[in-house]
């Protein structure tokens, strides 16, 4: 739909994944109290999903620059949270950033909880001058929505999509592995992609840990963009 143009200019998106309970240790996998111990895991909910929000994001909007304007991170407490294992990870993470592509800015608001006292929120949606597309992240199985004016008034009709993979988000990462390594054409992040979307998650943590601007120029096939 973005290569089509149907959407106009691209200015900006939002990339939200709040989740009220869903914490890798204690909701999530209990026995595996590794989760919760940094120096273990290495971080929280960003650590353990921005791998998968930002080759989403990366993905779709292909930038040259990231800009992460600002960030923070956070724990909610709640009465079932453990006292017999270390647990310092965040589990509520948010960023302000800046997609440079092209020369042209696409604001993006990005959002990650495993544990909110907020009311649950899951939403992508692309906003461009001309129309917007919104879609359930990664859950294949929900309809995707194309919003844009006719005659001054709002219309939203669904997206034909063709047909849907018979896998869900949690098989597709071994599938395309599988075809990656066969040697067959694969959607699997690799080599420097992998260090493009890793760099997203540490500057995260950096500007929120910091409360400094982050400036990541991406690297396409060795050559720094």
């Amino acid at each position: 739909m973005i290569r089509s143009g149907c959407l106009g200019d691209i200015y900006h998106v939002t990339f939200v994944n709040k989740w009220e309970r869903s914490r890798s240790g204690i909701e999530y996998q209990p026995v595996s109290r590794w989760f919760l111990d940094s120096t273990q895991s290495g971080g929280g909910v960003l650590m353990d999903w921005g791998p998968y929000d930002f080759a989403t994001l990366n993905d779709i909007l292909h930038p040259d620059v990231i800009e992460v304007n600002s960030a923070w991170t956070a724990k909610p407490i709640t009465e079932i949270d453990p006292l017999d294992t270390p647990f310092d990870v965040e589990t509520h993470v948010g960023a302000s950033m800046t997609y440079i592509c092209d020369n042209h800015p696409v604001h993006v608001h990005y959002e990650r909880a495993s544990c909110a006292h907020g009311e649950e929120y899951v939403r992508a949606e692309i906003e461009g001058t001309i129309g917007s597309v919104r879609w359930t992240p990664f859950d294949s199985r929900q309809p995707v929505y194309r919003r844009y004016d006719m005659q001054g008034k709002i219309v939203e009709e669904q997206v034909e999509t063709g047909p849907r993979s018979e896998f869900t988000i949690f098989e597709n990462p071994l599938l395309q592995f599988y075809r990656k390594v066969r040697g067959l054409d694969s959607h699997a992040n690799v080599n420097q992609q992998v260090l493009n979307n890793f760099h997203c998650i540490t500057s995260l943590y950096n500007a929120a840990r910091m409360s400094e601007k982050q400036t990541i120029n991406l690297i396409q096939k060795g050559v720094i963009i």
